[in-house]
């Protein structure tokens, strides 16, 4: 146990002193949630790194290098309130979880957060609140997916393969659903996502996403599917909008490269560790831009 204390990763769960950028970091901009931006994060970066050390915050950010680990402990989602490195008014969401968790892990952080700063609760406290809310909610989601699947149970087989409504894009609704079911049962070749159009069994105006995949694949994949979907109900054929399809996941993933950059770049330094208080976040800043 003391060899792990000594050793200079392991000493980063205790660590508050020390400046440095973020760089690497950001992902993928998903929107607003009351009041914060909620960013896809690279989970592995912030919690492993690379191994070259970090990123001073004395050093030119021009010049500044894809900074090591952060906190090894960052898993799943983060706020300001509970993390020192989680710039103010910034929703962390790890991109090791996989799609189902996205929606309960911004719930959780936006909850924990508001309990921490408003209230001023330990962040045990306010994390057992968080918990307690997803808790509410999961079975809620699992009921009403139970009965879409009996809704459909003549195309389905009578599986219950719907797991949770996304959202709804266009008057296309989004669809997480058991892949493997549906690899086993309805279609081997069913990955990522499929829509309507392209599968029999898929209602006309759904989009299927596959519970397996991790949140930012789950992402790119919205953006093919939409527009295969839109391009073959205006008469094209598979093979003529599967192209534009990878093209548009292509298009996503750069723009939000690029809004990752300009974020990154209108950071402050950041200092290491975590807080157990709430309440402590300036009042002063204010989110930069809305995307």
């Amino acid at each position: 146990m003391q060899a792990l204390k000594d050793n200079e990763f392991c000493r980063l769960l205790d660590r508050t002193r020390g400046k440095i950028w973020l760089k690497g970091i950001y992902n993928m901009f998903i929107g607003m949630r009351q009041g914060q931006q909620v960013w896809v994060v690279d989970g592995d970066q912030v919690a492993l790194g690379n191994g070259k050390g970090p990123v001073a915050a004395s050093k030119s950010r021009s010049r500044a290098r894809v900074p090591d680990a952060i906190y090894p402990a960052f898993v799943a989602g983060g706020n300001d309130e509970r993390y020192r490195f989680n710039p103010p008014f910034d929703i962390w969401i790890d991109d090791r979880i996989g799609i189902e968790e996205l929606s309960y892990t911004i719930v959780h952080e936006v909850h924990e957060r508001a309990l921490m700063r408003a209230q001023g609760w330990t962040y045990n406290k306010a994390h057992d609140a968080a918990l307690a809310l997803e808790k509410k909610l999961r079975p809620r989601d699992r009921q009403a997916a139970a009965r879409h699947s009996a809704k459909h149970a003549d195309r389905l087989k009578g599986l219950n393969v719907y797991r949770r409504r996304f959202g709804k894009i266009n008057g296309v609704t989004l669809w997480i659903v058991d892949g493997s079911m549906v690899r086993e049962f309805l279609d081997g070749d069913f990955l990522f996502g499929s829509n309507g159009f392209t599968s029999q069994f898929i209602p006309g105006d759904e989009i299927w996403l596959d519970s397996a995949m991790a949140v930012t694949r789950a992402l790119l994949t919205i953006a093919s599917q939409l527009k295969v979907r839109s391009l073959m109900e205006a008469g094209n054929s598979y093979a003529q909008a599967y192209p534009q399809g990878v093209l548009a996941e292509r298009e996503v993933l750069l723009r939000h490269k690029l809004l990752a950059e300009r974020h990154e770049a209108g950071l402050e330094p950041v200092t290491y560790g975590a807080r157990e208080y709430g309440g402590r976040t300036s009042r002063a800043h204010r989110p930069r831009r809305r995307h």
